[in-house]
């Protein structure tokens, strides 16, 4: 959501992008967990606003459920690879939290982050949901699966 508000889906220029978002989220189709809305949220911005304005269950907050996952996905952050200064950075934030509950409830994960299995400074999105074999897509495949036309 950040790179689209910040690049080729700002508020200004694709407000239908944004409507779709929350339309496909009361047909139960789009959501984003509780921990990276928190994050959108301390922002000071439209992403910020329009967040705000969303329900509550655009979000899904972690349960017991998922802490399996969380473990397995954090013994993968701290396994040596990575620098410890980007494993402790990925386990406290958003994306963490994203890759864990989307394992635990078999969910896609949609962003644009690029794949850099070879980076050890930062654990990137997609190379921890390749490890833990939970599907990675773009926004751009997202919304052609979807079938959605922008108008």
């Amino acid at each position: 959501m950040i790179d689209a508000k910040n690049r080729y889906y700002g508020f200004d220029i694709a407000p239908g992008y944004w409507d779709w978002l929350v339309a496909a989220h009361h047909r139960g189709t789009v959501h984003t967990v509780k921990s990276v809305r928190d994050e959108v949220e301390l922002g000071n911005d439209q992403l910020a606003m329009w967040m705000k304005g969303l329900p509550k269950g655009f979000s899904i907050s972690p349960t017991a459920g998922d802490a399996t996952a969380f473990e397995t996905l954090a013994t993968w952050a701290e396994a040596g690879y990575f620098k410890d200064s980007a494993a402790s950075e990925f386990q406290s934030k958003g994306d963490f939290f994203l890759v864990g509950q989307s394992l635990s409830n078999n969910s896609v994960v949609v962003t644009n982050e690029l794949s850099e299995p070879n980076r050890k400074s930062r654990v990137k999105i997609p190379d921890a949901c390749d490890h833990l074999g939970v599907e990675c897509i773009t926004a751009f495949e997202m919304l052609r699966r979807e079938r959605v036309q922008l108008k």
